[in-house]
């Protein structure tokens, strides 16, 4: 991982299966690339825990996360509190165009994979 251009510090405890990345500001890495990465290592990827910066709109129905930078997207998961202080800011304001999330994207499959927005600034 301290390979991939962009990441600036890596830190892994095999004890708790846990790998922590610092990211450069700017950087272009997608949590597809590291999944893959960890995928080709050896290792299983189930979720990740991200603090991300991007836009949010409503598409066919649903809230999609446009990570900024990379334009990776992922599909909200209707759940929590985070998720209807979206939907409310959505409703009176229209799309999202910087928001800064806390949240956990879940491997699912194939994209567009989903996440659970934890917290919204």
């Amino acid at each position: 991982m301290q390979k991939v251009a962009g990441v600036e510090s890596v830190r892994v405890s095999l004890n708790d299966g846990l790998t922590v990345l610092d990211f450069a500001p700017g950087n272009k890495v997608t949590v597809a690339q590291l999944r893959t990465i960890l995928k080709n290592s050896g290792f299983v990827s189930k979720e990740a825990r991200l603090d991300a910066v991007g836009a949010i709109a409503e598409s066919a129905s649903r809230l999609v996360f446009s990570i900024s930078g990379t334009g990776e997207e992922f599909a909200v998961t209707p759940t929590g509190a985070a998720y209807e202080k979206v939907k409310q800011r959505l409703a009176t304001s229209g799309p999202i165009q910087r928001a800064e999330i806390k949240c956990v994207a879940l491997d699912v499959g194939k994209p567009p994979h989903a996440l659970m927005i934890e917290s919204i600034k």
